[in-house]
């Protein structure tokens, strides 16, 4: 398992703490804007910016991951119709190509009982190392709100709210192929249309 340590690892860390207070879905799809900073330059870029222009985050400059509404299927493509003021990129429409190596994967919103003891377990594991972080220290790992399933070839239609990553960097690209999609159940959809993180 990869040693977390130092800024990275805090900022983890806070997007991982925001992810578990602002709910399944909404964690899911919020905490998304906020994963593209744990590259290394975009991590440095937080930082010089952090405190400035009202405490807002800066745009990332590597993007990955892009969440959108699917409008239209043809074949091995589709159509994803997102925010056009995501991460500056000012692209109202993506289309997403997917081929063999693509994968597919089901998000399942967890039982809330089950989730608030993986939550209360982190926070006690993460309560006994404070103060004691050092270069060696191997941290634990946050717990997601929701469980995933990789499935094979799903039916993709319009109207359905995914999310899709590349192995490059899209944020100014119309078009990419798609290195995995991932397409949460419905209570996961619900949450993040009522917290306005999706339409």
């Amino acid at each position: 398992m990869e040693e977390k340590t130092g800024t990275p690892y805090i900022t983890f860390i806070i997007v991982a703490v925001v992810s578990l207070l602002i709910g399944g879905g909404a964690g899911f799809f919020g905490a998304m804007y906020y994963v593209p900073m744990m590259n290394p330059n975009n991590l440095n870029m937080a930082n010089n910016q952090m405190g400035s222009e009202n405490n807002q985050m800066p745009v990332p400059s590597v993007i990955y991951s892009v969440i959108g509404t699917i409008k239209s299927v043809s074949g091995n493509t589709f159509v994803l119709s997102v925010d056009s003021k995501m991460f500056g990129s000012n692209i109202s429409e993506r289309t997403v190509s997917i081929n063999s190596k693509t994968v597919f994967v089901k998000l399942t919103h967890k039982d809330k009982a089950v989730f608030q003891k993986e939550i209360d377990a982190f926070m006690k594991k993460m309560n006994s190392m404070s103060g004691k972080e050092n270069a060696t220290t191997t941290s634990p790992e946050p717990p997601m709100s929701y469980t995933e399933k990789t499935v094979s070839s799903p039916k993709l239609a319009k109207g359905m709210n995914v999310m899709v990553r590349a192995d490059e960097n899209i944020k100014n690209k119309s078009s990419f192929t798609a290195s995995k999609v991932e397409i949460p159940d419905s209570e996961m959809v619900k949450e993040a249309r009522s917290s306005g993180i999706i339409q």
